[in-house]
């Protein structure tokens, strides 16, 4: 018989590899057997960010709070997924949280200018723009900058070409990049996404050891204040890995050096 355990497992394989309506009736799965487990509705309802299911991803991130009061990716997932609903002052209360339960966290501080400002102009009855606060690789785009994305230099395309391979996991790829000279800390034009970023959120455990081995920095922040350890999927191997070469930082992991 299948365990709970194991569904998760299998639901994060397919997060692995974007097939995330499989990954979600993975996690459906688990979340019938053990549904006291936080982990499973926070995985899930990454799943649904992925595929911008906003209310069903708001309401697993609820019963994270419920179940792990004060968990800052929970409370984090929560006031992202408000901000794109446009509930902007439960989005805002959320952001209160997170600032006075995770003060070292400068990511909540972040998205609290953002859906301050979001309010300020709602208020003002100005047209809503629709700017993420979390760089994932499927939700950025060049629309939600202020100013105009940089084009990417010739001599920058291997490196391009080196966060390409690292989102889909493909190790063999990473390896020739790698020893071709790609720079492992490039951070791309339009969202500052390093290789060990697209790697970590996508789950994809032997290219994030690979990009480590190879000296990329755990500590490299994007340009939405978010590590690639904030990135990983709650409760993955990628999640323990760094963990572990973050730990010195304690929470610090989550946020963005100034």
């Amino acid at each position: 018989m299948t365990t709970a355990e194991e569904f998760k497992e299998i639901g994060n394989d397919h997060f692995k590899r974007q097939e995330f309506d499989l990954a979600i009736a993975a996690y459906n799965k688990a979340i019938e057997l053990n549904p006291q487990d936080c982990a499973f509705w926070l995985n899930r309802s990454n799943a649904y960010r992925q595929q911008s299911c906003w209310e069903l991803a708001e309401e697993d991130t609820q019963e994270a709070l419920r179940l792990s009061p004060g968990n800052a990716k929970a409370l984090y997932g929560s006031a992202m997924c408000l901000r794109k609903l446009e509930q902007l002052p439960a989005a805002l209360k959320r952001c209160e949280e997170g600032i006075q339960l995770h003060p070292e966290n400068k990511a909540f501080r972040q998205l609290h200018r953002e859906v301050l400002s979001a309010l300020v102009r709602q208020q003002a009855r100005e047209p809503p723009t629709t700017a993420s606060s979390r760089s994932s690789s499927v939700d950025s785009d060049e629309s939600q900058h202020k100013h105009p994305v940089r084009p990417v230099r010739e001599d920058e395309i291997p490196s391009q070409e080196l966060g390409h391979w690292a989102m889909k996991g493909d190790a063999e790829n990473v390896m020739r990049l790698l020893q071709g000279g790609a720079d492992v800390n490039w951070k791309r034009p339009k969202d500052g996404n390093s290789a060990l970023h697209l790697s970590a959120e996508m789950g994809h455990i032997e290219v994030v050891q690979l990009l480590l081995a190879s000296r990329a920095d755990p500590e490299i922040h994007n340009d939405f204040a978010l590590s690639p350890f904030a990135l990983a999927q709650h409760d993955s191997s990628v999640e323990t890995l760094l963990a572990q070469v973050t730990k010195p930082l304690g929470e610090r992991r989550y946020a963005m050096q100034l």
